[in-house]
């Protein structure tokens, strides 16, 4: 009943609208097209919905829900193009908006909601002669990103490598639910979000768009970001809950796209089943039985085959082997034929691209022009009209599930609460959780309250773009580390200082002057958009352009320094890192999000202390990238890890995987399993206690890492991440008991079939001992990771 009144309320609302559009100019509405057909009972399944409707369209109909165009077009250019077909999707960003509007696309002068507002208008034009004037009146869809912000003016959290810094599901999940009131306020119905591609390379430019190099950590990281957004653990052609304030998710990039050549964008992963099962897949599978909807395909090649045209990737194993049956596959932009004629030349033409596609699984072409080739495809016969059926029913099954039929329009006034207050402070603490404190060798920080100069020296002090990162929707207000400053009355000096991407220093003498004669120099650098994002890799770490120089001056002023890097990857510091000796305290904040200012200074004084812990393993330099400091990138080998090259020194990461400091210490103990023996497929509980040592209040985050020591198949990693817990504050003194719970299946490794045991391919164990440790970083030592152990046997 609660459902049906639900709806009753859409429906006046919606009628309530159109008389307001018809008010402001609008042509009255007209009947709306067969209007008792099934397909417009909203109290059938989606099923038979789809099938009704599937059954009155024809090929050119079923051909215009398969494109969604990625150019910038007004609402009159989109009506003249599709008003006899119809259209499966929109960008809302890319609605030409006027040019007063478009001029304002800065996070410093763009006016409250004026972005907002006129795309909500626009939509709704859009949408209002879509629906109302063509024959079947099938809505659109529209799209934002929602990565880590939903609405142009909206709430601007950190991003995905923020939250997995931050080792916090439940902000994870809140975060998202606020992303999905914000973009359904402005008219979306789909994102394109969570991205649950592992970046084990730093060069890679999307490293940022992650949450970790550990497929545990991606997958409920995944999962938290998808709940919120959909609310629902339901599949493909279930009812959103709530679709005024929850949106269908577009999980990206499937698949293995963050196995890269040399950090290359979009490079060919050729990997081993086992790798590709135990890592790059595990995400998806994980979340193909718990709400998955809809993917985004990925731009690479998986063992020489094109992921737009990987028959076995898309449709076998997604909708045949997990049971995603109506997942709705999209292109990655323009990819139908920038990956298959253009980038993998495996087709010949633009229409052998877009049946290729579509005969493998591809049911939206993002760029809209490859697919439109199928109407001929079907014609004469290169394609079947049921290949086509399969894409249309997984576009209206989307459709329907996200209520678009029964409320196709947007309420304009819901933009006047974007970007509001509560979201503001929840920006805040998670850029406050995901601040990794990296080195504080003589206790400089928190700076003390007693005032001391401050000379504020980096390109990224003050810089709004850089602080929020890449794939954010423009428009709200960005607090820099320099107006948290201003904020605070702070006593400081500020110069720019070098270049962030070209080798130039600007003021020298000037900048020294204000390092010799501050308490404290506070350096503020790291990756811009313009060294760091989707398609700006790097063939080194070193902190770019002139900014070296910067440390270089800083240590030469012999003032003490804390060094904040604002950036989307780990950094090194030049040969042997010896500049990094001569720095104090070393703190990472990522890409913080709007509220990334207050939140560093308040880190910094001791406002907060510090719980963030890396998620990625730091290398020393770029020839580490692919050596034993990576957990998932060098299998266990006894003896051989941790040694140290012939010549230029040791091979360990430089920051360990799971580290980070506080400003107060902790110990662990008592760390136990319930049981000895687990049968496979049971849970595993185990318990530990935790002790503040310190002097000060302070959470931390407890790890659970496992090492199979006798197993069939070389594990992917020596130590594998089980699970982990993220305490609440602990005041000085005190201890707490923690229990934890983990599926034994985190024990499992995929057996390819292919050494003539009798196995068939799939997920098996090892029965046995399995050696669990506890601690509070990951990789302490190739013998052991540090930390407590305790075991348990393994049966089946």
């Amino acid at each position: 009943a609660s459902i049906f009144a639900e709806r009753t309320q859409e429906m006046w609302a919606r009628r309530a609208l159109l008389v307001g559009l018809a008010l402001a100019g609008q042509a009255p509405c007209h009947a709306v097209p067969f209007a008792d057909a099934p397909y417009r009972d909203a109290s059938l399944p989606i099923p038979q919905r789809v099938e009704d409707l599937l059954a009155k369209m024809t090929v050119a109909e079923k051909v215009a829900q398969t494109l969604h165009p990625w150019e910038e077009l007004d609402p009159a250019g989109v009506l003249k193009q599709f008003n006899q077909t119809g259209l499966g999707s929109w960008y809302l960003n890319l609605i030409a908006l006027p040019p007063d509007v478009n001029s304002a696309r800065t996070h410093a002068t763009a006016p409250p909601t004026t972005f907002a507002k006129k795309t909500v208008v626009a939509r709704n034009q859009i949408q209002h002669e879509i629906v109302e004037k063509t024959r079947l009146g099938i809505p659109v869809s529209f799209i934002m990103e929602t990565l880590h912000s939903g609405a142009n003016d909206g709430t601007i959290f950190p991003m995905p490598i923020n939250f997995g810094a931050a080792w916090n599901l439940t902000a994870m999940e809140m975060a998202a639910r606020v992303i999905a009131n914000e973009a359904r306020a402005i008219g979306a119905d789909r994102g394109f979000s969570p991205v649950i591609n592992m970046f084990p390379d730093p060069r890679y430019g999307r490293l940022q768009e992650g949450y970790s190099e550990d497929p545990t950590l991606t997958k409920l990281f995944g999962l938290a970001h998808l709940n919120g957004l959909q609310q629902s653990a339901g599949g493909p052609s279930e009812y959103l809950p709530n679709p005024n304030r929850s949106l269908v998710a577009t999980v990206k990039h499937y698949a293995a796209y963050g196995l890269t050549s040399g950090g290359i964008d979009g490079s060919p992963a050729d990997l081993s089943e086992q790798r590709l099962r135990e890592i790059y897949l595990a995400p998806w599978e994980f979340l193909s039985t718990r709400g998955l909807r809809s993917v985004m395909a990925a731009q690479n090649a998986v063992n020489g085959r094109p992921m737009h045209a990987n028959k076995r990737l898309l449709t076998r194993v997604l909708r045949e082997e997990w049971g995603v049956t109506n997942c709705l596959v999209e292109s990655d932009g323009g990819d139908v034929i920038g990956a298959l004629q253009y980038g993998f030349h495996v087709a010949a033409t633009i229409e052998d691209a877009a049946v290729m596609s579509l005969e493998a699984g591809m049911d939206v072409d993002l760029g809209g022009t490859t697919f439109m080739t199928l109407n001929d495809a079907v014609r004469t016969n290169r394609t079947s009209e049921a290949q086509l059926d399969r894409a249309v029913r997984n576009v209206l099954t989307m459709k329907f599930a996200a209520g678009l039929f029964e409320n196709p329009y947007t309420d304009e006034s819901r933009v006047d609460d974007l970007d509001t207050a509560s979201g503001r402070t929840l920006a805040r603490e998670v850029a406050e959780q995901s601040l990794v404190l990296l080195k504080n060798t003589k206790g400089l920080l928190p700076l003390s309250a007693s005032g001391k100069s401050i000379a504020l020296v980096g390109p990224l002090a003050d810089d709004a773009d850089s602080t929020v990162g890449g794939y954010v929707n423009p428009g709200a207000k960005v607090v820099t580390v320099r107006a948290a400053l201003d904020a605070a009355k702070v006593d400081y000096s500020y110069h720019y200082g070098a270049s962030p991407v070209n080798s130039s220093t600007y003021d020298d003498a000037a900048v020294m002057a204000s390092m010799k004669s501050a308490g404290v120099v506070l350096l503020v650098l790291g990756d811009t958009a313009a060294t760091c994002g989707e398609m700006f890799d790097r063939s080194s770490l070193d902190l770019p352009g002139g900014q070296l120089k910067l440390v270089q001056y800083a240590v030469d002023s012999g003032t003490p320094i804390v060094l904040v890097l604002i950036n989307g990857r780990s950094a090194t510091f030049g040969p042997g890192n010896t500049l990094l000796d001569g720095v104090d305290s070393l703190v990472v904040a990522w890409r913080p999000g709007e509220e990334g200012g207050p939140a560093i200074w308040n880190v910094l004084t001791g406002g907060f202390n510090p719980t963030g812990k890396l998620t990625q393993a730091w290398p020393r330099s770029v020839g580490g990238v692919w050596g034993p400091g990576s957990p998932y990138l060098y299998p266990y080998q006894g003896n051989h890890q941790g040694e140290a090259y012939a010549v230029d020194g040791p091979s360990d990461a430089l920051f360990e995987f799971g580290y980070g400091l506080s400003y107060t210490a902790f110990d662990i103990s008592k760390f136990s399993a319930a049981a000895p023996t687990v049968k496979a497929g049971s849970n595993v509980t185990l318990h530990a206690t935790v002790q503040n040592t310190g002097a000060v209040v302070g959470a931390t985050v407890v790890q659970v890492y496992f090492r199979i020591p006798v197993s069939r198949v070389v594990r992917i990693g020596s130590y594998q991440l089980a699970t982990f817990l993220k305490t609440e504050p602990i005041p000085p003194g005190r201890s707490v008991d923690l229990t934890m719970e983990l599926p034994s299946s985190i024990f499992a490794y995929w057996d390819d079939g292919q050494n003539d045991n009798g196995v068939n391919p799939g997920w098996t164990y090892n029965s046995g001992t399995v050696q669990l440790f506890a601690g509070f970083s990951g990789f302490g030592s190739w013998s052991s990771p540090g930390g407590i152990e305790t075991q348990i046997t393994l049966s089946l």
